[in-house]
Parts: C-alpha cells; sequence; structure tokens
C-alpha cells in the first residue's frame, strides 16, 4: 500500500470527529466497510497538517470530502480524500465546510483516505442543527467536581488566547468538540482547586459545558477556577499544551 506523508508544521492539533447524515452509504469509496485502518507498521508520522474541504457524500462512519485548499500540504486542492468518523458526535452534511487536521499521513488509494483525524471544525458561521460554529460560545456549566455529570465527544470547549501584553492580531478563540474537547474538560473540572491564587495572569481562558471561566497559564503551570488555583503536574502540563496548540489550528 502506498502512503504519502505531508510536511509537519510546528504545534499539534484537535481530534473532532462526527458521525454521518441522512442518504449516506454504507461504506466509503474505496474501502470495503468505510476507512480503512492506520497502519500498523512503524512509520514517521506529521504533525499539524490541515486541509479546507467541502463534504459531498457521506457514509455510514467517514465522509468523501474534496479539498478546497491545501492548508500546510499532504492533499492538493482538487483531490477527493474519506476522512474517517465516529459515532456520537454531530452530523456532517453534504455542502459543509470544513478544516480538518491529521497527522499527515495519507493512503494513496482512490480516493485518497486519512490515517489518524486529529480535529475537525467548520468553516462558516452559520449554525445548523447537531453543529457548533467556530466561534460558539458555551453557556456557563456546572462547575468541577459535578460528579453526576456525564458527557461524550460532543461536548463543547472554547478557547480563548490573550496573553498579557498582546496584540488583538495576535489573539484568538476556537470552538471544538470532540475527544480533546472531552480530555480537556475532564482534566479541568477534576483539579483540586483549593490553592491561592498567584499574582500572574494566565494566557488562556477556557469554557466546557461543565465549567466556564477557566484560567490556565502555561508559562506558570496552573489552572484557576473562581477564588482556587491548582498547579499542573508535568504529565497533565505536557497534555493541556498539546490540545491547546491544537486549538490554535482551528482559530
Amino acid at each position: 500500500m502506498k502512503y504519502r506523508r505531508a510536511l509537519a508544521l510546528g504545534a499539534s492539533c484537535l481530534l473532532v470527529l462526527f458521525s454521518g447524515c441522512g442518504g449516506r452509504r454504507s461504506a466509503a469509496p474505496g474501502t470495503d466497510a468505510g476507512p480503512a485502518p492506520i497502519p500498523s507498521e512503524p512509520m514517521e508520522q506529521a504533525e499539524n497538517v490541515y486541509f479546507d474541504a467541502a463534504v459531498i457524500e457521506t457514509y455510514e462512519g467517514a465522509v468523501l470530502a474534496e479539498c478546497l485548499s491545501s492548508g500546510t500540504g499532504g492533499i492538493t486542492s482538487g483531490e477527493q480524500v474519506v476522512i474517517p468518523l465516529t459515532a456520537g458526535m454531530p452530523a456532517l452534511k453534504n455542502g459543509d465546510s470544513i478544516r480538518v487536521v491529521h497527522n499527515g499521513m495519507v493512503r494513496e488509494t482512490a480516493p485518497l483516505q486519512l490515517g489518524e483525524v486529529y480535529g475537525i471544525c467548520h468553516l462558516g458561521e452559520h449554525p445548523g442543527e447537531g453543529t457548533f460554529p467556530h466561534h460558539h460560545s458555551p453557556g456557563r456549566g456546572h462547575g468541577p467536581g459535578h460528579g453526576g455529570a456525564a458527557y461524550c465527544g460532543n461536548t463543547v470547549t472554547t478557547v480563548s488566547f490573550h496573553p498579557m501584553g498582546s496584540r488583538e492580531d495576535e489573539r484568538w478563540t476556537a470552538s471544538f468538540w470532540g475527544a480533546d474537547s472531552a480530555a480537556l474538560t475532564d482534566l479541568l473540572r477534576r483539579l483540586d482547586y483549593s490553592g491561592g491564587l498567584c499574582r500572574c495572569l494566565p494566557e488562556y481562558t477556557v469554557d466546557t459545558e461543565f465549567g466556564s471561566g477557566y484560567g490556565i497559564s502555561l508559562a506558570e503551570g496552573y489552572v484557576r477556577y473562581g477564588d482556587g488555583q491548582s498547579d499542573l503536574t508535568a504529565g497533565q502540563l505536557e497534555k493541556v499544551q498539546a490540545i491547546l496548540e491544537r486549538a490554535a489550528l482551528l482559530a
């Protein structure tokens, strides 16, 4: 099987997956039963590769899209590609314009097939049923520690980047859903915010469906919520930084 690799970019990406919608076929073209699995043999992987596309057909567990812009490489404008999806997510429909962030591995079948998809967001600002626009701002949730709450991959997270002293064109806001959203939501709501606030300001503000107004500082390694603050472990800091870097690609 032949693969192509896209050039790597310097940050990480965001994981979002959708279910198909009405009128879809049972299997995507070029596959026996939906998108092909990620190859198991060791391969060098590129990170932070994205392209813009328009959905032209929907299937069980995948969509067929046509590349509108090659973004950071890997897929050429006009090429068709099968994008793997998972159940439990808002539906994509024919005509949707999307940005897809993936690991840079592209299987050269006809049509092309992606390896691992880190994230998908809508390019438009017009929300439809079951979808979330690019700068959607969720309402205030239950706050951290709401143990009885349950959620799946369609929980929405909004990240705003606003470091002190930054210019307006350096700031950004992005909303996303999927695995990164669920992972960040779960991490933030389970931290212990009993520590006192430091005088340094956070670079990021995060709103989730279970709490809003989290302040995150990667420079100082903490998360604050309300009147409390929690220091992040090295592992937590690495995880949060990767998610926020992936979110920046969708801003």
